[in-house]
């Protein structure tokens, strides 16, 4: 898998992200009750948009990788996008329900949204770690590439 492959598959995820951010904020105006625990995943969205951009902000950071570091980062960038279609699934069932939203929210989506949080932050932690392993990869090349510039 190449480079550009890599960097298209983490903007996809981006572009998920941002509509499922949007998503919940629409959600949240028509059921205040779970505003609270919306925020949390929320927050755990922000973490994850801000380490796509940090990956895809520079080509070459992925680029230059070789071939098994970018598709280790291709399985938490596959895990996130799984629990956000389970997320944007969940909101879209509970889109259209009037006043019985709050107590199928209270009584079971508000559990399920918890367990595809912490899926979700698990698999942010990995691309968290697979962009620290990639900075330090690309750190690591272009020092011991610096000795042969070096006149």
């Amino acid at each position: 898998m190449d480079g550009l492959s890599t960097i298209s598959a983490c903007l996809s995820l981006l572009q998920g992200v941002v509509m499922t951010s949007t998503a919940i904020a629409d959600f949240i105006n028509n059921c205040r009750t779970a505003q609270s625990d919306l925020e949390s995943l929320n927050r755990e969205l922000d973490g994850l948009k801000n380490i796509l951009e940090q990956l895809t902000g520079d080509e070459n950071l992925i680029t230059e990788l070789p071939d098994n570091v970018r598709r280790n980062l291709l399985t938490p960038v596959e895990g996130c996008r799984n629990a956000l279609r389970n997320i944007d699934n969940l909101l879209q069932r509970l889109a259209g329900r009037g006043w019985t939203r709050t107590l199928i929210w209270v009584a079971s989506s508000k559990r399920e949204v918890e367990g595809l949080q912490k899926e979700l932050g698990r698999h942010r932690n990995a691309l968290s770690l697979g962009l620290q392993v990639t900075t330090t990869c690309v750190c690591w090349c272009s020092a011991t590439m610096l000795p042969r510039f070096v006149v």
